[in-house]
């Protein structure tokens, strides 16, 4: 199977992007569980936040915002999932091919 160079850019740069995106989601779903658990923000609502330490309140705020942006528009969950779908291709040719080099 042989893709034309430009094919080859755009599914390069679309792989990039969705890695990227996964990378976003998952760190602001990270913030959101320690901020949750660790009760930094006395007021963590859909509405307003506020948190013990500007530290806490900007990361309150770039995981709402990443939250809320997923949720309205869709994209991001659309990218981070394509991103898992390419992490679990990449992982298994890894996997693969580690054991076709170890089998020689």
């Amino acid at each position: 199977m042989s893709f034309d160079p430009i094919k080859r850019l755009l599914l390069i740069l679309f792989r990039i992007l969705s890695y990227g995106a996964l990378a976003v989601i998952l760190v602001a779903a990270a913030l959101l569980a320690l901020i949750g658990a660790g009760n930094v923000c006395p007021e963590f609502n859909e509405g307003r936040v506020a948190c013990i330490s500007p530290f806490w309140q900007s990361a309150a705020e770039f995981s709402m915002g990443v939250a809320i942006a997923a949720a309205f528009t869709g994209i991001p969950l659309i990218l981070g999932l394509a991103g898992a779908v390419f992490a679990v291709r990449d992982l298994r040719s890894w996997i693969r091919k580690g054991r076709e080099i170890r089998s020689k």
